[in-house]
């Protein structure tokens, strides 16, 4: 199984070389895609100068649209979603691979199963998440909101993506289940960081509007 590990980054020059290298290190047949969404830290400077696949979008248009970039330049069996700032230890994608490797579609590593280091808001935020999946959907996910998505490539590819910065997470989780297609999930471990956090209090709002949203929506 050839696993195709997409890696958004924008503004990661401390993380960026340390994670790609834990990637690479990772005793699986591999494709590494990663998208520079506009770094001006310095990032950008290292990625030119590796050996790397990376596609550059510019300005900055967030994960989404770095995500929605790659789709068509992956051509493992699987896609998985790997975050550049070094919160998810990429040994994890080896329990996510386990399950695909079973006859799971999809796959999304825990947190909250696991074990996780959070950040107050954060923490509240994902159970926000998760609970109104539970009530819009009949679904009971522990964590929406994880960085470590795992899917078959056929699949991912047929997903419609139009939200931006973080809207990935709820725009893929709607569709699935809109579309009756279960949700695997897996514990691992996670470390917030304190410092460099991309994501706002105001993109957590706006998560829960688009499940709503989503939930009363065809995806086209």
């Amino acid at each position: 199984m050839r696993v195709s590990i997409i890696v958004p980054v924008y503004n990661e020059a401390n993380t960026i070389k340390e994670i790609l290298a834990k990637v690479e290190s990772l005793p699986i047949e591999k494709e590494v895609v990663v998208v520079n969404d506009g770094s001006t830290d310095g990032t950008q400077d290292f990625l030119l100068e590796s050996d790397y696949f990376v596609l550059h979008q510019y300005p900055n248009a967030g994960k989404t649209k770095a995500i929605a970039e790659a789709r068509d330049y992956v051509t493992g069996d699987v896609v998985v979603i790997q975050d550049a700032d070094l919160e998810y230890d990429p040994q994890d994608i080896t329990k996510l691979l386990w399950w695909i490797e079973r006859g799971q579609d999809v796959v999304y590593g825990s947190r909250f199963l696991g074990k996780g280091k959070f950040l107050l808001v954060s923490y509240w935020g994902n159970k926000a998440f998760n609970f109104l999946i539970r009530i819009l959907y009949g679904v009971k996910l522990t964590d929406m909101g994880t960085g470590y998505k795992c899917i078959k490539t056929e699949l991912f590819k047929s997903l419609v993506l139009h939200s931006n910065r973080f809207g990935f997470d709820a725009e893929v989780t709607c569709q699935l289940l809109n579309r009756g297609i279960a949700i695997k999930e897996t514990p691992i471990t996670y470390q917030a960081r304190l410092k460099g956090k991309k994501i706002t209090i105001w993109d957590g709002f706006k998560m829960l509007g688009l499940i709503i949203k989503y939930c009363f929506k065809k995806f086209s």
